[in-house]
């Protein structure tokens, strides 16, 4: 009886520790539509209408999206995998003909965190905004 009740135990054991639940941020990623994929730099001052002194882009590869800032280059998945609030779950896109949208979900808020609007094969526009023009490089 010794013996069922320890195989028994070492069973439950080897089982319950036979697979890893991996819900870490390792997996997260995102997949920009074609029609977005490149560089998109903001040439003018969505306020005053001037150019810009400041630099300032977005980088869209086939499986993440960089924020470009004065020589500064920010991953978007990393900065993700980097922050212990977000889960696999909680990072996602959407994408049409014409949208790219990332949704961030926390703390119950499911929220659009970046959103794009193609104008034109050279033009996008950062969500709602009218003069927040990109220009495709």
């Amino acid at each position: 009886m010794k013996k069922i009740t320890l195989i028994l135990l070492m069973s439950i054991f080897i089982l319950s520790c036979s697979k890893d639940d991996d819900t870490s941020n390792s997996k997260i990623s995102i997949n920009p539509p074609s029609w977005i994929q490149g560089t998109w730099v903001m040439e003018v001052n969505p306020y005053t209408g001037a150019e810009m002194d400041t630099y300032i882009a977005y980088k869209f590869t086939s499986n993440n999206m960089y924020i470009l800032m004065d020589g500064l280059e920010t991953n978007f998945v990393e900065m993700v995998k980097a922050d212990p609030s977000f889960t696999l779950s909680d990072i996602y896109d959407v994408s049409t003909s014409t949208t790219y949208t990332i949704h961030v979900k926390g703390s119950g808020i499911d929220m659009v965190f970046y959103e794009f609007i193609k104008v034109s094969s050279n033009e996008i526009k950062e969500g709602n905004s009218d003069n927040s023009i990109y220009i495709k490089q």
